[in-house]
């Protein structure tokens, strides 16, 4: 079982934010989101001056990325809109129907009907996905569309950074079924090289020496003209080039449209990724909900880069991720199933139902810090 990264002290401080302001190319600002509701949502907007890029941080709804806008490198001087978001609908944000851009904590993707044993006991989670005859399960964490503190906001000539933080308390009205305390400190990075977040969760339960069960990850939808023309490539790196990359976690009678969609224990080499189109017409693309594992080591291939090219625009978009997130889902029906024409690639620090198949799940022990980093720029 993969531990934490370091044992660093972290405690938020959920009383004062602080500004530091120099002469810069960067700005953050102040932004509200009404409309649809009377309980706007605040949100930070990351601003490189210099080139009208920006990334939108709602931070009264779980720190969830709106909207990144980046120069397109085949149309010098236009910008892209990179992600799919509320149209500026708060009221479609508090409702949530499709987790864009949550970042999704302490666990993400599934856990099998809401239960899982640790370090002896059972526990039971909300059912948040709950389609009787198919599928009740435990979906996507706790963080989405919670108010986080503004811990930090820092500009310079180079990059905006801003920080959020948010204390899980391990009460039952707040998280019930995960009765552990954790601090998360959140970066969120615009630069000239593009749009990074950082998560770093501290496990403060030292005087108990509580350990908790933690995995995280971040939930885009990759805005392309037609999902059926879009070409997904995995991460290539190989120590050995006679070996496959990936590999296919395998789902259960059904998947991918249908079933628990909850990992067998089985995989499968994929090489299906490998530079054609994604298929089926513009209706209705090839239906991909799809979890994918790398078969190499950390130490071999530190940062895996995925790549969505819309073969319209000529844009590639790029998903990368450090040596914490060795799992990639992609789902390739929100055009179907409601009208979007975007793809959705999630970097996963484990398997989907790693409580239970402790898959990549990361022990965080007392006094201990997970730490790890993906990122988005346009190629």
């Amino acid at each position: 079982v993969p531990m934490a990264v370091s044992a660093t002290l972290v405690f938020i401080s959920l009383s004062c934010s602080i500004l530091l302001v120099t002469a810069s190319n960067f700005r953050i600002d102040n932004e509200t989101m009404s409309p649809g509701t009377p309980d706007a949502l605040g949100m930070k907007v990351l601003r490189n001056l210099d080139t009208g890029e920006e990334a939108t941080i709602i931070w009264e709804s779980g720190g969830r990325t709106e909207s990144l806008r980046l120069g397109s490198k085949t149309r010098p001087g236009q910008l892209r809109d990179v992600l799919a978001g509320h149209d500026g609908n708060a009221s479609y944000v508090r409702e949530n129907p499709h987790w864009a851009g949550c970042l999704l904590m302490p666990f993400a993707n599934r856990i099998r009907n809401g239960t899982y044993q640790f370090q002896g006991t059972t526990y039971y989670l909300p059912r948040n996905e709950d389609e009787p005859g198919v599928r009740t399960d435990a979906l996507h964490g706790f963080l989405c569309n919670q108010t986080l503190t503004v811990v930090s906001e820092r500009v310079s000539t180079n990059s905006a950074i801003l920080t959020l933080g948010f204390n899980f308390s391990g009460s039952e009205s707040e998280t019930p079924g995960w009765p552990f305390r954790l601090n998360v400190l959140i970066d969120y990075v615009l630069d000239e090289t593009g749009f990074a977040i950082t998560t770093s969760a501290f496990n403060p339960m030292i005087e108990e020496g509580q350990a908790l069960p933690w995995f995280n990850s971040w939930h885009p939808y990759f805005l392309v003209t037609d999902v059926s023309q879009a070409v997904v490539q995995l991460d290539k790196c190989v120590r050995d080039p006679s070996q496959d990359a990936w590999n296919h976690v395998l789902m259960g009678p059904g998947a991918p449209r249908y079933g628990d969609l909850i990992p067998t224990g089985k995989t499968a080499p994929w090489r299906t990724f490998n530079g054609s189109a994604i298929g089926g017409d513009s209706e209705k693309p090839t239906y991909y909900d799809h979890e994918f594992k790398s078969t190499q080591s950390p130490e071999d291939c530190a940062t895996l880069t995925h790549r969505i090219h819309d073969p319209v625009m000529k844009d590639t978009f790029v998903l990368w991720g450090d040596s914490q997130y060795r799992v990639v889902q992609v789902f390739t029906g929100a055009r179907e199933l409601w009208g979007w024409q975007a793809v959705a690639m999630e970097p996963m620090s484990a398997l989907a139902d790693a409580y239970n198949n402790h898959d990549g799940l990361t022990v965080l022990s007392a006094g201990q810090t997970f730490s790890g980093t993906f990122g988005v720029r346009i190629e």
